[in-house]
């Protein structure tokens, strides 16, 4: 059912009260509205619900404000009810206003009654919005909601006021508290100071402190230097302390000339995104004269470290008596009491020795004397002037140990060097640089370079030589001792335990003599002889022979005597001209030697000395038969001399 008229209605007078700013009685801005509802010519009783609104005209017109609710359950007995409304102050400017009321009993649309009702002013609200004259010392006690605007052509307001003034605006007061404005501090700056005169800080033992959004930014305090160390006859004073960032930050009691720049947190920060969790206040703190922390948060200069310096980062420490040291940013990075130590950045670093240094890198350690780490993870330099260049679990232990970088090497030796990957250096002045291959290398003997490279070792092509000094020795040891080459007084040798051979290519093979694939023997020499091309060219002795078989002398002669010799020349050496047999006819004629394409000397000497002795056994059978023939001869003599005088005594 709808609503169809509302027959009257008395808004509330007391709603003006607030409207001009100025109440004798403080009320809020609601105001009752009273009515008398009828359904068809009928009073109603029952629960309707209503929305008040207001306007600027009595029909038609702009709508200004709505109450506050929007809507409201109203109970309504016998036609009559009662509802508080509540349009703020604001829309009532001194304008006419009038209410309309929408109404349902049950779901649906709103209906909207008629007419609107005009709300009137009342004599107490009338006075309020049209005051002049002078306000008794009582008559503006009390509490205000809302501000109080004071206004005049004179734009004066004398005598006392009372109250903490948070809402004066617009002030221009010659003097304040029986102080001239020229004794204040203005935020747009003042004219005609005095340096050392006038000043913005404290007269007393108290610090000063600035503030942005009612939080500490700054705290400034006075430290007098009371005893500056033994030896020094002068008392210093006035070493002021400067505490900037978190309120949290701060300066141990006793403590001078220290400077915090900034950082600090006052509460606690969580980003479970990026899985940073600080728990409570996080801040800066210095407890050694003249430490400076520039910025960052939970960053400690502890005591005893006088001219300490952190520039920032996070949780960084310099422990004790760790004097002139600096942090410069970073995260966990510590200064363990080194004197003049630095630790540049990077994560979990420690410079422990005394003027050491760590560039950066993640959990590196330099605890030597004047050690030092360029960067790389987990490195230690341990040994006095030690250095470790980079890398990862390198170590350099003794008085000028070097790792330039790699992994796992390790200098242990002093003025040693190690690089590469497992590289120990374990003798003293040792270099020791290994290849790639995982496993460790390490130095044998003092003053020992040692290289393992399983690619090889190259020089470039411009190397002009390479010189081993002007010492007799055994300069170049290739397996152990027992093979190697080296320089006495006037010779050069070279040494092997059983054999030396020359090759013709193929490739490298561990078994003896063995030239490899595609390689082939071209001369050997052992304590068995030279062998030349597979023959023994030197060796005579019957034990190192077999295989004998008789040859007939003379055969070899008539082939000697039938076999083609020439002059001839070699063309790698055409100048020179050689005698001899061709090897093809040599290997032909007596079938001796490894091929057709050689002629040992021992194969040659051997026809020779068997063509020698077929020559002399024809020079015996000739021999043989001259003797026979002399013996015919001389046989044929005396028996013509025996004819002869047999003829003779005949004749007489």
């Amino acid at each position: 059912m709808n609503p169809k008229s509302i027959l009257r209605s008395w808004p509330v007078v007391a709603c003006f009260l607030f409207i001009t700013k100025l109440s004798v009685f403080a009320q809020g801005t609601a105001f009752t509205y009273q009515g008398l509802f009828t359904q068809n010519g009928t009073a109603f009783s029952g629960t309707v619900e209503m929305q008040f609104t207001l306007w600027d005209a009595g029909t038609n017109g702009t709508q200004v404000a709505v109450s506050m609710p929007s809507s409201a359950l109203v109970t309504v007995s016998n036609g009559l009810f009662t509802v508080p409304v509540d349009f703020g102050g604001a829309p009532f400017s001194g304008n006419d206003r009038w209410v309309q009321v929408d109404a349902r009993t049950t779901l649906g649309p709103f209906t909207t009654l008629t007419p609107r009702q005009k709300v009137t002013a009342t004599p107490y609200a009338i006075r309020a919005a049209n005051f002049t004259g002078t306000v008794g010392s009582n008559q503006l006690a009390g509490a205000y909601t809302s501000p109080v605007t004071i206004s005049n052509s004179a734009n004066v307001f004398n005598g006392a006021f009372t109250g903490n003034g948070s809402g004066l605006s617009n002030l221009n007061a010659t003097s304040i508290g029986g102080l001239s404005a020229s004794n204040f501090w203005n935020i747009g700056g003042n004219a005609g100071t005095t340096a050392g005169v006038n000043f913005l800080g404290t007269t007393d033992n108290q610090p000063l402190e600035l503030k942005a959004n009612s939080q500490r930014v700054m705290r400034l305090t006075s430290a007098a230097i009371t005893n500056f160390g033994p030896g020094y006859s002068v008392i210093y004073s006035n070493a002021p302390n400067v505490i900037a960032g978190a309120a949290v930050n701060g300066v141990a009691p006793g403590v001078y000339g220290a400077s915090i720049g900034g950082g600090g947190l006052t509460a606690a920060y969580v980003d479970s995104g990026a899985g940073y969790v600080f728990a409570g206040a996080v801040s800066n703190y210095v407890a050694s004269p003249f430490g400076t922390i520039a910025g960052g948060l939970a960053n400690v200069i502890q005591t005893n470290a006088s001219y300490a310096t952190i520039g920032g980062g996070y949780g960084n420490t310099i422990q004790s008596n760790a004097i002139y040291a600096v942090i410069s940013g970073g995260y966990l990075n510590t200064n363990r009491g080194g004197y003049g130590a630095a630790v540049g950045g990077g994560d979990q670093n420690t410079a422990s020795g005394q003027m050491a240094t760590v560039a950066g890198g993640n959990e590196n350690t330099a605890s030597g004397f004047i050690s030092a780490i360029g960067g790389g993870q987990r490195n230690i330099s341990a040994g006095e002037y030690a250095t470790v260049g980079g890398g990862t679990l390198n170590i350099a232990s003794n008085f000028y140990a070097t790792v330039p970088g790699g992994n796992a090497n390790a200098a242990v030796g002093h003025y040693s060097f190690a690089a590469g990957n497992r590289a120990k250096a374990l003798h003293e002045g040792a270099f020791v640089w290994a290849d790639s291959q995982s496993a460790d290398f390490s130095s044998t003997a003092a003053n020992e370079f040692a290289i393992r490279a399983a690619g090889g070792v190259r020089l470039s092509d411009t190397t002009p030589s390479i010189s081993f000094g002007t010492t007799t020795r055994q300069m170049l040891d290739f397996y152990g001792l027992g093979f190697g080459v080296g320089v006495q007084t006037g010779t050069l040798y070279a040494r092997s335990n059983t054999r030396f051979s020359w090759f013709k290519g193929g490739t490298h093979n561990d078994a003896e003599n063995n030239p490899g694939t595609g390689g082939s023997v071209l001369m050997t020499l052992s304590s068995a002889g030279l062998t030349v091309n597979g023959t023994v060219v030197s060796a005579s002795d019957r034990n190192a022979k077999e295989n004998f078989e008789p040859l007939n002398p003379r055969d070899v002669l008539d082939k000697v005597a039938t076999l083609p010799l020439s002059k001839w020349s070699y063309k790698q050496d055409s100048a020179t001209r050689h005698l001899g047999p061709m090897a093809q006819d040599f290997y032909a004629a007596f079938g001796v030697g490894p091929d057709d394409k050689h002629i040992a000397t021992v194969d040659a000497d051997g026809v020779a000395l068997a063509a020698i002795q077929g020559l002399n056994l024809k020079l015996e059978d000739k021999d043989a038969e001259i003797q026979e023939l002399k013996k015919g001869l001389a046989e044929l003599k005396a028996l013509v001399g025996k004819l002869a005088g047999e003829q003779k005594g005949v004749a007489r």
